[in-house]
């Protein structure tokens, strides 16, 4: 009888409901570093926290030395690490400095190799090509034995003036590209910018005119869209082109027409650049002794970054205006103008970063570079820079008070910058060529 009992008891007992009083494990918290790019002597690291409470005090650690104390608000951010030294690998981890019941809570330990500078020693050949009264506004490299020249030329002996000059890898040949004007007839006006992109080579007149390289063979046609004269081009694609010009003019080309843009200014336009993928693109312009203005593109629409009047600014951008722009692989666009140095500032953070000026420097016409550490500006005076991605070098052996470079283009270990000599009572056309 008892043994039925017991054995009643513990089947009894069995079918209770069990008493857990065990918590489930709190969420795991995490931070993460990854790189997004490396330059010479800066990085950028994206910080990712999951289950952080926030805001929270990090330590960014450098080689096992605290580097820095980050006021984390959000739980992604983009780190900038400037004051790096080239071709150098970097260690860098995040601690969380709040401690958790299980202590302090840190980040992977992510391995940064920053990238080698670039050499200045380049090796300069300066000519002009041309009879008198030639001048070059603009050049393209496609490759060492094609490039292009485009202004106003004339052969020697010759009054007919020609608007373009092609190196065929042995000499200059002075041509004229056929480009048409108001009413659709040809002109020999000329040439204001050339760009070369897909494959195909654009070039744009004064008036409107435009003409494209396509298997060899230059097709020309009237940019309808375009209500003043355009200065310059800028694409991605041959279905995303860009035209800058005077009274703000933007007009885009997305590969069967014309589009105007509303620009949101009156302003000359001088310069536009983008990003390979198109994602940024960014412009400037000046009304000389008025206004300076740089815009860029959001969602179709362009926006103000930056606009003062030019003898009253408010800012590092000092009295003086923008003329040139460029985008390089790094997050950054690049600003000058008129002698008061380089800014550049991020376009990942809206902010400058930093603030470059030089003990020799001129009115600058155009920035240009192959990467972060490879960029040169041209100016008056046959003014050239370069930035090896660390440190500037001016080419006084270049610098001459009758020469002005107006632009220029880079491929790797070679640049080409073009502009006029005014040595004489007529101009020749300048072109001034840099190789390692």
């Amino acid at each position: 009888m008892s043994k039925k009992i017991v054995v009643l008891l513990f089947s009894v007992i069995g079918l209770l409901p069990s008493c857990n009083t065990t918590e489930p494990p709190p969420p795991e918290k995490t931070i993460t570093l990854t790189l997004e790019d490396a330059a010479s002597i800066e990085a950028w690291i994206k910080l990712t926290t999951t289950n952080l409470q926030l805001p929270a005090a990090l330590t960014l650690k450098l080689n096992d030395q605290i580097r820095s104390t980050i006021n984390l608000v959000k739980a992604d951010t983009l780190l900038y690490i400037d004051s790096l030294l080239p071709n150098t690998t970097y260690n860098f981890q995040a601690s969380s400095i709040q401690s958790t019941a299980d202590g302090p809570v840190s980040s992977n330990q992510l391995q940064v190799t920053t990238m080698d500078t670039t050499s200045h020693d380049i090796i300069w050949e300066v000519e002009t090509i041309g009879g008198p009264g030639s001048f070059a506004f603009d050049v393209a490299i496609i490759n060492e034995n094609d490039i292009w020249v485009v202004g106003k030329f004339f052969k020697v002996g010759s009054d007919t003036s020609y608007n373009a000059a092609h190196w065929n890898g042995n000499n200059w040949d002075i041509v004229y590209i056929p480009i048409k004007a108001f009413g659709g007839h040809l002109s020999r006006a000329p040439l204001r910018a050339i760009y070369y992109v897909g494959n195909e080579i654009w070039v744009i007149g004064d008036a409107g005119g435009y003409a494209r390289l396509q298997n060899g063979i230059w097709h020309t046609e009237f940019n309808d869209a375009a209500s003043a004269s355009t200065y310059k081009i800028w694409g991605s694609s041959t279905n995303n082109i860009y035209f800058i010009g005077t009274n703000g003019s933007i007009t885009k080309f997305n590969g069967s027409s014309f589009i105007k843009m509303n620009s949101n200014t009156d302003i000359n336009l001088t310069d536009i650049y983008g990003t390979p993928d198109g994602s940024e693109v960014w412009a400037c312009g000046r009304a000389d002794g008025q206004k300076s203005i740089i815009i860029k593109l959001n969602a179709n629409r362009w926006e103000r970054i930056w606009e003062r009047n030019v003898f009253n600014a408010e800012n590092i951008y000092n009295s003086s205006s923008i003329k040139t722009i460029w985008l390089d692989d790094r997050f950054f666009a690049w600003f000058t103008g008129a002698a008061f140095g380089v800014y550049r500032q991020s376009y990942k953070a809206n902010s400058v970063i930093d603030h470059l000026t030089f003990n020799n420097q001129n009115a600058s016409h155009k920035i240009r570079g192959s990467s972060s550490n490879n960029v040169f500006m041209v100016g008056d005076d046959a003014m050239v820079w370069h930035f090896n991605g660390s440190t500037w070098k001016f080419y006084s052996s270049l610098n001459r008070e009758e020469d002005t470079l107006f632009s220029l283009d880079v491929k790797s270990n070679l640049i080409i910058t073009v502009g006029v000599n005014s040595s004489t009572l007529l101009t020749n056309a300048l072109i001034i060529r840099g190789r390692r």
